[in-house]
């Protein structure tokens, strides 16, 4: 299950670098949909390896909440802006891509200070660097809402190999937030579309200003 398990945690690190430097909430949503689908994968990994049956309750709700039911929900909360097209922000694509590829490296060693599963959690690591680097280096509305989804479901797999004394509730509750704050997004979506008519994170504070 170790080889099933890299290979979830491998799409979900490529997926990750895919929404940084992806230009349209469509594109985004299918990724998004990829990573999700590779988190089930880690859950499916995780009840066969640890003899934890009550993770694939955990597996049913990620392709529920997170598969089906999140992505139309966001794009709808998108409104106007899911046709927004553009890769504006603090750095080029090209910059954004050597950032994300140096902290990936940075990610892969730090899960080999003595950590369980090296090899995982380094991939998990480098998925959360990038991760973070997408929530501070791209302004467009639709692209930190993604950003801030795709960091959950990071922190989701992260969770399901390295919290292993958790509780059985606390993953299906981890899901659980995952929906209220796909909801919360796409409902501030909503009103940035309809009040603020704003396409850019930065536009806001003008507007506010």
């Amino acid at each position: 299950m170790i080889a099933l398990s890299q290979v979830a945690f491998g799409l979900i690190w490529l997926t990750t670098a895919g929404l940084l430097i992806v230009k349209s909430p469509h594109s985004a949503a299918a990724l998004y949909r990829l990573q999700a689908m590779a988190e089930a994968l880690v859950a499916a990994a995780a009840a066969l390896a640890g003899a934890r049956p009550w993770l694939w309750l955990s597996v049913v709700l990620i392709l529920v909440i997170k598969v089906a039911v999140i992505p139309p929900v966001v794009m709808r909360g998108l409104g106007t802006r899911r046709t927004d097209y553009g890769g504006d922000g603090a750095f080029g694509i090209g910059a954004l891509l050597l950032i994300a590829a140096l902290l990936s490296v940075g990610g892969f060693l730090l899960g080999r200070l003595g950590l369980p599963h090296p090899a995982l959690m380094g991939m998990g690591f480098a998925a959360l660097f990038v991760a973070l680097v997408h929530a501070s280096s791209r302004y467009q509305v639709w692209s930190m809402l993604w950003a801030l989804l795709s960091l959950d479901t990071v922190v989701g797999a992260i969770t399901l190999i390295w919290g292993r004394g958790l509780p059985e509730m606390a993953d299906v509750a981890i899901d659980l937030v995952s929906l209220g704050l796909a909801l919360v997004l796409a409902y501030l979506a909503q009103r940035i579309d309809r009040i603020m008519h704003a396409r850019d994170i930065r536009e806001m504070e003008d507007l506010v200003g």
